[in-house]
């Protein structure tokens, strides 16, 4: 295997979010529903870190613009499922605090996943659950310390979701998102909190990293914004 794979393999096995990788931006209400539903979205992530087995630090940002699309069914009223998919183009930055490291580069990534949710019946604020398991696709270019380097990689972009609804119709939508690593079965985690206001067939959505699950010598970054707009049809 080209040593360049081996790296990006390496890259993907200790971060789950890497520098780079962007995760899907929510437009959903805790309702079911049977639609159709795009956006676009910007994000952004920064971060420090210690090298395996060496005291150096190591400062990193990354920034993407990514596009969601999302098709699903309501069964009931109780029960949604279908598929996400989801692309970005990102690029990143790293260098050590000693200034004799850089790393910096481009990375298009696409991801999909089947989705499945279930809500409570009750007005006007509810309750979700969805689980939404996926696959994830990123490759790219990078140049450190003046080598340019490149790759593709697949890994698996999992997460489930807690939501809280309210109005009726639904105005606002509280979501707190958890993102296992797929390489760490016991931890760390992911988790996110986003709020997504409703208006009519349009909405906005802002999220960020909460400061709980992180391991940050395994590089989790310490931020992570995302903010998108989103309509229904």
């Amino acid at each position: 295997m080209h040593k360049s794979l081996i790296g990006l393999f390496l890259l993907f096995a200790i971060l789950f979010v890497p520098q780079c990788i962007t995760v899907p931006a929510m437009y959903e209400t805790a309702e079911a529903k049977q639609e159709k539903r795009a956006g676009i979205s910007a994000q952004y992530g920064r971060g420090t870190y210690k090298g395996l087995c060496e005291s150096t630090k190591y400062n990193y940002k990354y920034g993407g613009l990514r596009v969601d699309y999302g098709n699903v069914k309501e069964y009931g009223k109780l029960i949604e499922a279908g598929y996400e998919l989801g692309a970005s183009v990102n690029g990143f930055d790293e260098t050590s605090e000693d200034a004799n490291y850089y790393n910096r580069g481009m990375i298009l990534q696409m991801d999909g996943r089947l989705t499945g949710k279930i809500v409570t019946p009750t007005t006007p604020v509810r309750l979700g659950l969805k689980v939404a398991p996926g696959l994830l696709l990123y490759g790219g270019i990078n140049q450190r310390n003046g080598e340019f380097d490149g790759g593709v990689e697949i890994g698996s972009l999992f997460y489930s979701s807690f939501l809280l609804g309210i109005g009726n119709p639904e105005f606002l939508t509280v979501v707190y998102h958890c993102y296992p690593f797929p390489y760490y079965p016991a931890g760390p985690y992911y988790s996110f909190l986003s709020l997504t206001y409703h208006h009519e067939e349009y909405s906005i959505t802002a999220g960020g990293l909460l400061p709980i699950g992180h391991n940050n010598d395994i590089e989790t970054p310490k931020y992570h914004f995302t903010l998108g707009l989103g309509i229904h049809y």
